[in-house]
């Protein structure tokens, strides 16, 4: 899984490897949508996940518990400066932010202050 995704810069492949990873170590699944269609739906596979991504310029990753209930979504984009992949994120309304917000800053690099 070390050149997954196929397509995507080095710096990118680390963050989405580890955005992968923490969702799934929660027991959660991912759906990936390209901006055109979905091309896998609710997988708990890594492999399946990092080789359906990063064929087009974006994608959309949903998370959803086991119990089908959707925890929110990451916007990803591709070919940018590569520590910017994570280009927006969003929880169903009426949840609380705090899961996504810790879940993004956990696998993204931290800024200068």
């Amino acid at each position: 899984m070390m050149n997954l995704p196929k397509h995507a810069h080095p710096v990118e492949r680390q963050i989405i490897q580890a955005l992968v990873s923490k969702v799934l170590d929660a027991d959660q699944l991912i759906t990936v949508y390209d901006g055109t269609e979905t091309v896998l739906k609710r997988s708990n596979q890594p492999q399946a996940i990092l080789e359906s991504m990063s064929h087009a310029g974006e994608d959309i990753l949903v998370i959803y518990t086991l119990d089908g209930e959707r925890v929110g979504s990451v916007y990803l984009v591709y070919g940018n400066e590569p520590e910017y992949v994570i280009c927006d994120y969003s929880h169903p309304a009426g949840t609380s932010s705090d899961y996504m917000d810790n879940l993004i800053e956990s696998v993204t690099p931290g800024e200068a202050a």
